[in-house]
């Protein structure tokens, strides 16, 4: 898995619209797309969804697997849901306390349950 930053500016790292092409070019299964700095601005504050959606499309036109994480909500699974990633990096959304020490808490992993179920619905007709 290639790994980038929606923040890759501060970052210093590569353009998001170019990691699908390096990692088909290095050989990998997938790009992961999540935020460099943990100051609390998530991955829609990098990245509207058009930008998602055209990341997710160049992954899967070369075969790959995508991945969205970077400071990601409940809310925000219903919103990446049209988007269509292959996996949705939820860390902080499961767990409470701090990066280190936090744990996993079930009422959060409820939350997002609800939310994912709730976005398959919206997205996949019955």
């Amino acid at each position: 898995m290639v790994a980038g930053f929606a923040d890759f500016a501060r970052a210093g790292a590569p353009h998001p619209r170019e990691l699908p092409e390096l990692a088909a070019t290095v050989g990998a299964r997938g790009c992961l797309l999540d935020t460099a700095v943990k100051d609390g601005r998530g991955l829609f504050h990098w990245l509207d969804d058009e930008a998602l959606a055209t990341f997710v499309a160049a992954c899967r036109a070369r075969g790959l697997l995508s991945a969205l994480a970077g400071s990601l909500r409940a809310e925000d699974v219903t919103r990446l849901a049209p988007i269509g990633p292959d996996l949705v990096g939820v860390r902080g959304a499961a767990c409470v306390g701090d990066r280190v020490g936090g744990r996993v808490d079930e009422e959060r992993v409820r939350a997002l349950v609800r939310a994912a179920r709730q976005s398959h619905e919206r997205v996949l007709p019955a």
